[in-house]
């Protein structure tokens, strides 16, 4: 088999991995779990008092959630690093028809110490999206336990997408297989 044959195979083989890519954001349109997004929210947060990153990362906490709700977690921070070193976001619980809450932990950097924050953080479904619609402080005692004190561990994604992705996977395995014999060489 030539070169040409060889590179056109591995062409087709990229096609198809894109393609199945695609499939998988299809199929997971809509199913944002809260608890992922808010944590990307607490993210974002964090890192606009960070050095080289905080325009960016404004504008990716303002596409979930307004900055104004964290004014009490984030403080100036003269290093410029991550306002957060760590942060922790427990299982989100009904709180209404459209809503959910779920509590949160964190280190926020205040000067050179590091001041444990806790609380509730409140979103609302719109359309496929969840948005932050608010942030309630409170004493770690008074909200649910976030998984590393034992509480329920953050949702996961359907069992659908899990045998979707192990499907694909055997997929794209045995067509690269496929190709590979096809260049002539032994795999």
């Amino acid at each position: 088999m030539s070169n040409s044959t060889f590179v056109k195979g591995l062409i087709a083989c990229v096609a198809v991995m894109l393609a199945f890519g695609g499939v998988i954001a299809v199929l997971n349109a809509g199913n944002n779990r809260p608890e992922g997004v808010a944590e990307d929210w607490l993210t974002a947060v964090g890192d606009t008092v960070r050095e080289g990153v905080e325009k960016d990362a404004r504008e990716r906490a303002e596409k979930i959630g307004p900055l104004s709700l964290a004014r009490e977690l984030v403080q100036p921070n003269p290093d410029r690093k991550t306002a957060f070193p760590d942060l922790e976001v427990g299982k989100a619980e009904a709180a209404e028809a459209d809503s959910v809450e779920m509590p949160f932990k964190l280190h926020a950097r205040v000067g050179d110490e590091e001041v444990e924050k806790s609380g509730l953080i409140v979103m609302r479904k719109r359309g496929d999206d969840w948005r932050v619609i608010n942030v309630v402080l409170l004493p770690l005692a008074e909200i649910p336990p976030v998984p590393s004190q034992g509480g329920a561990p953050p949702s996961s994604a359907p069992n659908s997408l899990w045998l979707g992705a192990l499907a694909g996977s055997a997929l794209i395995g045995l067509a690269t297989s496929a190709l590979v014999r096809l260049a002539g060489r032994p795999v």
